[in-house]
């Protein structure tokens, strides 16, 4: 079988060819390819959103370590439960665990059912900053593992 060349192909051939290879490369760019980068997780304006994503209570922030920049001072984080289970921050969802001046205070700490918890930075404490991640299981209470990840003041 011969192989067929680009000037034998029909002209609509070439443009549907080009048009896909253009939409799917859109697609890529805009991050619905990956789902990662389809989150708004990340440091913009005056926030720090952090996703905190649970499947069958096993915890993992997205991005760890929060990069926050001194212009940043709210730090938002969000549960995206990946297993169909409702999970929620309890009062102390988010504790920092040190220095005890790092200047991270809740501000309000946790609402919108639970789902979100909520702290201002201050940067009185540049680097690497310790605190743990509590989520409980909505059905029936029980806390998920610990998860210690890092706030990384710029």
């Amino acid at each position: 079988m011969a192989l067929t060349t680009i000037r034998q192909l029909p002209r609509f051939v070439l443009v549907l060819v080009t048009t896909c290879s253009l939409l799917i490369a859109a697609c890529g760019s805009a991050g619905l390819a990956n789902p990662e980068a389809s989150s708004f997780a990340g440091c913009q304006g005056a926030d720090c959103r952090v996703d905190v994503n649970v499947n069958n209570c096993v915890v993992s922030p997205f991005p760890d370590p929060i990069p926050v920049p001194p212009s940043n001072n709210v730090i938002k984080w969000t549960i995206k439960a990946t297993d169909g289970t409702g999970y929620h921050f309890p009062h102390d969802g988010i504790r920092i665990k040190g220095p005890s001046d790092s200047g991270i205070k809740p501000d309000p700490g946790v609402i919108g059912n639970g789902k979100m918890f909520v702290m201002h930075d201050d940067h009185t404490v540049h680097g690497p900053i310790p605190y743990a991640v509590l989520v409980v299981r909505d059905s029936n209470g029980v806390a998920c593992p610990l998860l210690d990840p890092i706030i990384l003041n710029q």
